[in-house]
């Protein structure tokens, strides 16, 4: 309990600063119904890591940035120790969590202050939201919870990052990365197409209090394709 007020404490000083006090209400009430109540109709996204579009294309409009691929708790604190920071919206516990199921962390840090991170799952002992069936971890790898922090939205991060991401993937002999995204989520369906993303199927995902549900389905004729 102690925890999550604390955890909420951190998040209140960074939003509201930034959006205005009635904005970070309703974000939050909206976060606290999602833990009772949650629909989405989801794409369900993927690309063959044959033929990866080069990440130079669409560096950062931004300047003093670094690209950091972070796979253990020990590079993690490395990297704090060089004077790198993970703030709000990100934390370190959720990092260590993550990292310590084997998840990878694709990172962009401006002036060492971390802007951007997507997350790899690598195997099938994290449970992932929405929950897809269709995933061989021997081939392929799940991307997803990639977050912006909002004063760096609008710079290309999420592109770049994702770019750097499906190259590391395919460093790493997977040969398919896949993704979902909501389907009212437009600028991240929009990117995913550019960056040669194709849907393959679709979803529906019902949370009721503890009770989760799924369900999925391919795709003979994309939309958006």
């Amino acid at each position: 309990m102690i925890e999550h007020a604390l955890w909420y404490f951190k998040k209140a000083k960074f939003y509201i600063p930034r959006e205005g006090f009635f904005r970070f209400i309703k974000r939050s009430f909206s976060f606290l119904k999602s833990k009772v109540f949650l629909y989405e109709s989801h794409y369900i996204f993927q690309k063959s890591l044959d033929n990866v579009i080069k990440s130079e294309r669409f560096a950062p409009k931004i300047k003093n940035y670094d690209f950091k691929i972070i796979s253990t708790i020990e590079e993690m604190h490395d990297l704090l120790g060089r004077g790198f920071s993970i703030n709000s919206p990100f934390s370190i516990s959720s990092f260590s969590k993550r990292l310590g199921q084997g998840q990878i962390a694709f990172c962009i840090f401006v002036e060492k202050d971390l802007a951007n991170s997507c997350w790899a799952v690598m195997n099938s002992n994290v449970k992932i939201d929405p929950p897809l069936r269709d995933i061989n971890y021997k081939e392929d790898a799940y991307l997803w919870n990639d977050v912006t922090a909002p004063q760096y939205r609008r710079l290309g991060l999420y592109t770049y990052g994702s770019l750097k991401g499906l190259q590391y993937l395919k460093e790493m002999g997977k040969s398919r990365g896949i993704l979902a995204i909501r389907k009212d989520n437009e600028p991240a369906i929009r990117t995913q197409k550019k960056l040669g993303l194709e849907i393959c199927g679709e979803g529906n995902y019902l949370r009721l209090f503890m009770w989760t549900f799924w369900k999925e389905k391919s795709i003979e004729k994309p939309p958006y394709q």
